[in-house]
């Protein structure tokens, strides 16, 4: 086994990743920011109209989705 030089381990946890599982785990990564930061935004900011919110409605379609 080949010892790894400190430059070949500051990537940290995805060292071990090949291409495909590296793209799917970022883009679940950046999903999640997006998806937060839209929530995030609707919640402190409120919606334009009047009605149900956006986040209720999403929230409903979560909870319909995980089946709760």
């Amino acid at each position: 086994m080949t010892p790894f030089s400190q430059s070949e381990l500051v990537s940290g946890f995805n060292v071990e990743y090949a291409g495909g599982p590296f793209a799917l785990f970022f883009l679940a990564e950046y999903s999640n920011i997006l998806l937060i930061n839209t929530l995030s935004a609707i919640l402190f900011m409120g919606t334009i109209q009047p009605g149900p919110s956006l986040l209720l409605i999403t929230l409903g379609l979560l909870s319909i989705l995980v089946g709760g």
